[in-house]
C-alpha cells in the first residue's frame, strides 16, 4: 500500500466528506477480494488506499465536485471499485454501475452504503427520469458510442437533472506545446491509454452534450503539466522536486493550476443540465 508524504495526505483530507476521510487507508473488510485491475493498471484502483497523490487528487476531488452540489439520488456509471459511490452516499442516496464484475465485487463488500449493478453504460436498466443527477468520470472516452451513453443518460434523469461527465483532454498544454514548437499533430487520445477510444477536447464535449440535449452550465479543468511542456527542462525540474522530496507539492500545484483553465488541462470536468428537448430537434 503506497503511502502519501503529509503533505498529500493533509491536502486529501482536506477535501474528503467525513466518511471518506475515515476510509483513507483503511484495510479492505475481510472476506472482501483484492482490488480489479484494469488494463492500465490504474483504472480499477479504490483512490481512497491506493495511488500516487495527483492520481488520487484528481479522482476523488471530481466525487467532491458533484458531492457537494448534490443531495438526492444519484447514480455513479463507471464507479469502478465504488469509492467514489461511497462519496456521493454521504449526500444522498447512490447507485454505482459498472460493467465489471470484479469491480463491483470488490465494491459491495468495501461499501456497504451504496447500491451496485452491473452493466453497460450504453443500455442501462433504469426507470425514466428516475435519477436526479448522474456522474460518469472517466467514462465517456472509453466508449465507441458515446452518444447512446448520452441519450440513456438523458433518459434516466428528471427533468433539469445533472449530469457530471469527465474526460482526459488530448489538447492539454503539453501536447499544444508540442504541436506549436515540432508541428505534432494534436492527437485523439493520449499516447499509452489503449482502453480509450477517443478523448474530448474542451469545445468537442461541450458540443456532444449540447447535440444530445444537455446544456453545460461549469467546466473545469484539473491538471495543467507544466513539467511536461517544459520539454527536456521539465525532467529535471521534476527530479529535483523528487530528490528534495518535494514532488507533492509539485503534484498538487499543477493540479490546481488548471481549475479556471479546462481548455489546456489535462483532464475535464463538466456539470450539465438536461434540457426540455434535445437541441438536434
Amino acid at each position: 500500500m503506497q503511502q502519501l508524504s503529509q503533505f498529500g495526505f493533509r491536502k486529501i483530507k482536506e477535501i474528503l466528506p467525513p466518511k471518506a476521510k475515515n476510509n483513507l487507508f483503511k484495510t479492505p473488510p475481510i472476506g472482501s477480494f483484492p482490488i480489479p485491475v484494469g488494463q492500465t493498471g490504474t483504472e480499477r484502483n479504490d483512490h481512497l488506499r491506493s495511488g500516487t497523490f495527483l492520481n488520487r487528487y484528481e479522482h476523488l476531488s471530481r466525487y467532491v465536485f458533484a458531492s457537494n452540489n448534490e443531495k438526492a439520488t444519484i447514480l455513479d456509471v463507471g464507479c469502478g471499485t465504488g469509492y467514489g459511490s461511497a462519496i456521493l452516499a454521504e449526500k444522498g442516496h447512490s447507485f454505482g454501475f459498472d460493467i465489471s464484475i470484479e469491480a463491483l465485487t470488490y465494491a459491495r463488500n468495501t461499501y456497504p452504503d451504496s447500491e451496485f449493478i452491473c452493466g453497460s453504460a450504453e443500455s442501462m436498466p433504469f426507470a425514466d427520469s428516475s435519477m436526479d443527477a448522474i456522474t460518469g468520470f472517466e467514462v465517456i472516452e472509453h466508449l465507441i458510442h458515446p452518444e447512446a451513453f448520452l441519450t440513456e443518460c438523458r433518459r434516466i434523469l428528471k427533468p433539469h437533472g445533472r449530469l457530471y461527465v469527465s474526460s482526459p483532454n488530448p489538447a492539454n498544454l503539453a501536447n499544444l506545446m508540442q504541436n506549436r514548437l515540432f508541428g505534432t499533430p494534436i492527437p485523439q487520445k493520449n499516447p499509452g491509454l489503449l482502453d480509450h477510444v477517443k478523448e474530448f477536447q474542451y469545445e468537442e464535449m461541450l458540443n456532444i452534450l449540447r447535440k444530445n440535449g444537455f446544456q453545460p452550465k461549469e467546466s473545469i479543468g484539473q491538471t495543467i503539466h507544466f513539467t511536461s511542456s517544459m520539454i527536456g527542462i521539465g525532467i529535471l525540474v521534476r527530479k529535483a522536486f523528487k530528490l528534495t522530496r518535494l514532488e507533492d507539492v509539485l503534484d498538487w500545484i499543477e493540479s490546481r493550476s488548471g481549475t479556471k483553465h479546462p481548455k489546456i488541462a489535462g483532464n475535464g470536468v463538466y456539470l450539465a443540465e438536461k434540457t426540455d428537448m434535445p437541441t438536434s430537434e
